[in-house]
């Protein structure tokens, strides 16, 4: 079971939780994926498995930005303030 409580929030096979699901979801509704190819992609808060799949489209440039970045791979930005 899936859901959006703090027992049932993440993906009993990949881990990803809600907001990835409905992200995932979202931009597949769209077809956002094939336009990330070549694209300039600037991500805030970067969900584990959306990076993965985003970084699987082959954009031209992607930053991975959070104010309090957890790992090195994640640039230190303010999204008020973006450079």
């Amino acid at each position: 079971m899936v859901g959006s409580d703090v027992d049932n929030f993440c993906c009993m096979y990949c881990g990803a939780h809600d907001r990835e699901r409905h992200l995932f979801m979202y931009f597949g509704r769209l077809n956002l994926w094939p336009k990330m190819k070549d694209a300039r992609i600037l991500h805030f808060a970067p969900e584990h498995h959306l990076s993965l799949k985003i970084s699987e489209q082959s954009p031209m440039q992607f930053i991975k930005a959070d104010l309090h970045p957890g790992s090195e791979d994640v640039m230190k930005i303010d999204a008020t303030h973006i450079p």
